[in-house]
């Protein structure tokens, strides 16, 4: 009975040396997955917001030093004021041309940003008509009813 004991102790140790090696290579693989998705995320998706290839410290639209970074999608910098400025005559960027419907803000780091969407002239015709044909007959409820469904019909065809 005694020797039956020992290779049991023994076959229990092999099979926890074999869990350790499991484990390690277990640890490994993710290390190496997480460091290739930290690499597709800093190049892929940050570096097109972050690109330092277009700050050269300057905005060219004021051409004063930049004052409040903010930045369309193409990764052009510029001054917050110039930019929203510059939407009220087109949504494209300045200096490449390539549309934008957004672009980011007041900045402090890849996680820490503001969005900055335009008002076109068509949204405010939209609300200016919305107001010009509901005057203060309606109540609030139906204002808002009605603001909902005209919502909903220009994001949504009809069935």
């Amino acid at each position: 009975m005694f020797p039956s004991l020992c290779t049991f102790h023994t076959s229990m140790r092999n099979m926890a040396h074999i869990i350790d090696y499991v484990n390690d290579i277990f640890l490994t693989v993710t290390a190496i997955v997480l460091i290739v998705v930290y690499w597709f995320v800093r190049h892929f998706l940050i570096g097109e917001y972050f690109s330092k290839e277009f700050n050269d410290g300057q905005c060219s639209i004021c051409l004063n030093p930049h004052e409040n970074k903010s930045l369309p999608r193409c990764g052009h910098v510029y001054c917050y004021q110039c930019l929203v400025d510059w939407c009220r005559i087109k949504l494209e960027c300045p200096t490449c041309k390539r549309p934008f419907k957004m672009f980011k803000h007041s900045i402090r780091s890849w996680i820490n940003f503001r969005i900055h969407v335009p008002v076109t002239s068509s949204s405010v015709k939209f609300i200016e008509d919305f107001h010009h044909h509901h005057q203060s007959s309606s109540t609030e409820d139906e204002l808002f009813q009605e603001y909902f469904q005209s919502t909903v019909d220009l994001i949504l065809p009809p069935l």
